[in-house]
């Protein structure tokens, strides 16, 4: 007897069976979508370590060709090649070429509740958001 004679001699599946289904595959998603959620905060603190280094970079160079100045504006990194990411944003700070910060917001890490500024300083040493 196959399978298919099986099925159609018996009826179907019961309810019981239905349900256990049912319950697996709702498991099953739920478990997907913790790891997705888990995936996508990894990729958005990446993202700010990114962004991060990529402003200490451009601020050396800003302040290579500009000895003189302070870096305290968004205009001032993108001079020395900074290209931010969407999510992120130029909060405030002052970096000269021996002292100062600048402190970065992510916008995405703020919809998760959780720390979501970056620090750079001017010795490139950087205070990141906690990992999840």
């Amino acid at each position: 007897m196959s399978f298919r004679e099986f099925l159609i001699r018996r009826g179907g599946f019961t309810l019981t069976e239905l349900l256990v289904v049912v319950a697996i595959v709702s498991v099953l998603a739920t478990v997907a979508a913790m790891m997705f959620s888990k995936y996508m905060m990894k990729n958005y603190l990446a993202e700010i370590y990114n962004d991060a280094r990529n402003v200490y970079v451009a601020a050396q160079a800003y302040l290579m060709i500009n000895p003189g100045e302070t870096v305290d504006s968004m205009d001032k990194l993108k001079a020395g090649g900074f290209q931010n990411s969407p999510n992120t944003i130029f909060l405030n700070g002052s970096m000269r070429a021996a002292s100062g910060k600048i402190e970065l917001y992510s916008s995405i890490l703020n919809s998760y509740n959780m720390d979501n500024n970056a620090v750079v300083y001017y010795n490139g040493r950087l205070e990141l958001p906690n990992s999840p």
